[in-house]
């Protein structure tokens, strides 16, 4: 009876010990703020490149040892993709090959800043031990799986596939941490792959910015088709 009372004070300790999530080393969702993100930069050496839309930033994305600070294009609807939010107090830092803690390498990372303050990441094929780790610290997290048809393409000819999605998924209150495995075929040959994305973010912001944002994209596509329609009145 007394090995099972201390059996139970353990697993109890452990299981308490898990601690809530709130982002992957330094980059904490509404804790981090762009001066403290500024000084990260300035130990690593990076130098910021600040661009206008997704064209800007493809144009640099070859830089090395820096990272691009990346602005909504309000003059061209067509220059933002589905990641960007149309909001004048936001922006997103992008930064290749980024190493956290020195122990885990993100392919590809994306930041937004809402007034300065961090609101969601998105890093893209995740090295090291990250997925363990990130098991041991927050615990086994809700897990959930889904697919869905889809096609991949060798010349002309197509071959259908199912993509499958695998959810990890942690909550902490407004803060939500996902970690995402896409089960697709290549888009150069249609070889089988695994893709990999962590990503975590303040669901109250993220919401009311993304209500925005839809509204702001609408009004700008309605102006762009009026001007265009206007230019064609001589036709």
């Amino acid at each position: 009876m007394r090995n099972s009372f201390l059996l139970f004070i353990l697993f109890s300790c452990g299981l308490y010990s898990q601690e809530l999530p709130e982002g992957i080393g330094p980059y904490k969702i509404d804790k981090l703020t762009i001066e403290q993100f500024d000084s990260i930069a300035k130990t690593k050496k990076l130098k910021a490149i600040e661009c206008i839309g997704r064209k800007c930033a493809f144009d640099n994305r070859k830089v090395l040892n820096s990272y691009i600070k990346i602005y909504p294009n309000f003059n061209d609807i067509d220059d933002n993709n589905y990641s960007d939010y149309l909001i004048p107090n936001g922006f997103v830092i992008s930064i290749k090959n980024l190493t956290i803690n020195n122990k885990y390498k993100i392919k590809d990372a994306e930041l937004l800043f809402v007034n300065d303050l961090l609101q969601q990441i998105t890093f893209t094929e995740p090295s090291g031990n990250l997925n363990s780790d990130m098991t041991a610290k927050f615990g086994d997290g809700i897990l959930r799986s889904s697919e869905d048809d889809s096609t991949c393409y060798i010349g002309d000819e197509s071959f259908p596939f199912i993509k499958k999605y695998y959810f990890t998924n942690w909550d902490n209150n407004n803060i939500k941490l996902s970690n995402v495995i896409i089960s697709t075929r290549n888009d150069d040959d249609c070889q089988p792959i695994i893709r990999q994305f962590i990503n975590a973010y303040n669901s109250y912001v993220i919401s009311h910015i993304e209500d925005v944002s839809k509204e702001k994209r609408s009004m700008l596509e309605e102006k762009k088709k009026t001007e265009k329609i206007n230019n064609l009145k001589d036709l």
